[in-house]
């Protein structure tokens, strides 16, 4: 996947990658992938979550 191969080339040789993304990673994301991904090239990365959309929206409005 070309996006893999990005992620690797980037940490490979500007020493970080920022991956961001919109919703929860790892129900549609691939989030799981490109982790696997970067661990078989041994590069360490880690997930930062944030607030998803099935909690996020409800809060906007005020529902409980």
């Amino acid at each position: 996947d070309a996006v893999n191969k990005l992620m690797i080339d980037y940490a490979l040789n500007y020493g970080h990658v920022v991956r961001l993304k919109g919703g929860d990673p790892f129900v549609f994301g691939r989030g799981y992938e490109e982790l696997d991904y970067a661990a078989s090239y041994s590069i360490p990365a880690r997930v930062i979550p944030g607030i998803s959309s099935s909690i996020g929206v409800p809060g906007l409005q005020n529902i409980p």
